[in-house]
C-alpha cells in the first residue's frame, strides 16, 4: 500500500519477530524517485496474562503513558487506561492529569470516592501490575457503601 509517498509491508511473521520492507522515498528536485528498500527486523513480545486471564503490564509500561491523549494509572495493583475519563471527571482535570502513568492509589485514596466512582472505575480497567505495589497501607481500598450524617460517604 501506497501512503504519502511510503511503502510498508509485512513479509513474515514470526512467534516473536517480524520482518517488514519499508520502500524510503528518495527525494528530487522534480518528483519522487523510485523507492529504496531497507530491511528492518522488529523483535515482538506477546502480551502477558496471569492466571485469571488478565493482562499483566510492567510499571515502565505505564509510565510510557503520561500524556492526556494517552494516559493510564494505577490503582491497587489494577492498571486503568483514563483516557476517554479525563474531560468528564468531576474533579476536574488535574488531579488525573497528576497522576498519569503512576501508581496513583494514594492519591485515590485520599479523596472520598462515591461508589458509582468505583463502578465507574472498574470500566476502564486495562490489566494488573503483579511488581511490587508502592502503597504500603492497610491491604486494598473498600469503597464506602453509605452516606453519612456529615454529608460525606462512608
Amino acid at each position: 500500500r501506497v501512503h504519502t509517498g511510503r511503502m510498508m509491508h509485512l513479509t513474515r511473521l514470526v512467534t516473536r519477530r517480524a520482518e517488514c520492507r519499508v520502500a524510503v522515498p528518495v527525494q528530487s528536485t522534480r518528483r519522487l524517485q523510485p523507492v529504496a528498500v531497507r530491511r528492518y527486523t522488529v523483535n515482538i513480545e506477546p502480551p502477558k496474562f496471569d492466571e485469571a486471564g488478565q493482562r499483566v503490564f510492567t510499571r515502565e509500561e505505564v509510565r510510557k503513558h503520561d500524556r492526556q491523549t494517552d494516559g493510564w494509572i494505577i490503582i491497587d495493583q489494577k492498571v486503568y487506561n483514563v483516557t476517554t475519563w479525563i474531560p468528564y471527571h468531576p474533579g476536574g482535570e488535574a488531579p488525573l492529569v497528576n497522576s498519569l502513568g503512576k501508581d496513583a492509589t494514594v492519591a485515590f485514596k485520599q479523596i472520598e470516592h462515591s461508589p458509582r466512582a468505583f463502578e465507574q472505575l472498574e470500566k476502564y480497567q486495562i490489566g494488573v501490575v503483579h511488581e511490587q505495589k508502592r502503597y504500603q497501607g492497610e491491604g486494598p481500598w473498600v469503597p464506602p457503601t453509605s452516606f453519612g450524617e456529615e454529608g460525606g460517604f462512608h
